[in-house]
């Protein structure tokens, strides 16, 4: 009077339980039509006559579209007992299974160079989801990477956990030597005539003054030429402001679950401050 064909993931089809029609009477039954509610399906060895102590077999699947169970009917409409229009119905139950993923802890804050570990829980809707549900995410920030305790899990009656380690990097500083340039046209040009008139004057001065006045002068006459240079080659080298590692901001990242066709997402809010 009833079959209970099990539980099924939503858009899978399960295997064919059957059933069996049998003619116990003592002429052949005319058969008009077999069929069966929505969500189920059959096929059958029956034809449209069976003859007197014969029986037939009707192969029934299940296909759910929605979670949760869902009754349906067999019917066969035939002439049992002489009467056109007959009809024998089997009840049949089963029941459809989906699974959901969400986050437990959906919102981190973070400095460059840390972690951020959500707890990720998939669980079953409807019925015990028994089959594998492989997790990926997307939209995660740039140099940072996304990875999984377990890349795969299965819900079952319980449900199932894991977590999800959002890495992010770390940006640097370094100390930058710009490239030698060649100085202006006008600095050698300059720095000869400036050179030329220190030199003039110094031995003028020489000849009038003592040895110490000659050493000062050529001191000046040193540091004007260090000046030249200086100015014509500019610094030396500068620290440059952090580079590279994760961006800083507020960041939206995609987590799915997929199993066969079935796929549900979740988001986490990651913040790099």
């Amino acid at each position: 009077t009833s079959l209970t064909v099990g539980t099924a993931p939503i858009t899978t089809t399960t295997a064919s339980q059957p059933v069996t029609l049998s003619n116990t009477g003592t002429a052949a039954l005319t058969i008009t039509s077999i069929a069966v509610s929505s969500g189920y399906a059959q096929t059958d060895t029956c034809g449209t006559s069976l003859n007197a102590g014969s029986s037939c077999t009707i192969n029934v699947n299940f296909s759910p579209t929605a979670p949760g169970p869902l009754s349906g009917t067999l019917t066969v409409t035939d002439n049992s007992n002489g009467v056109a229009g007959s009809v024998q119905s089997l009840n049949l139950t089963g029941t459809g299974a989906d699974f959901s993923v969400a986050a437990q802890n959906g919102s981190q804050t973070v400095a460059p160079g840390a972690q951020a570990v959500y707890t990720i829980n998939v669980g079953s809707v409807g019925g015990a989801f028994s089959n594998a549900v492989a997790l990926t995410c997307l939209n995660f920030p740039a140099t940072t990477t996304c990875a999984f305790a377990t890349g795969s899990v299965t819900p079952g009656a319980n449900g199932a956990t894991t977590q999800m380690t959002i890495s992010t990097t770390a940006g640097s500083t370094a100390w930058v030597v710009p490239p030698l340039a060649a100085p202006p046209p006008i600095v050698p040009t300059g720095l000869l005539l400036i050179t030329t008139w220190i030199l003039l004057a110094g031995i003028w001065y020489a000849r009038r003054r003592s040895l110490r006045r000659i050493a000062a002068g050529c001191l000046v006459i040193t540091a004007l030429t260090g000046m030249c240079f200086m100015a014509a080659c500019g610094m030396s080298g500068f620290p440059t402001p952090t580079v590279g590692g994760t961006p800083a901001g507020v960041y939206t990242i995609t987590v799915t679950g997929t199993s066969g066709t079935i796929q549900h997402s979740t988001t986490v809010t990651l913040a790099v401050s």
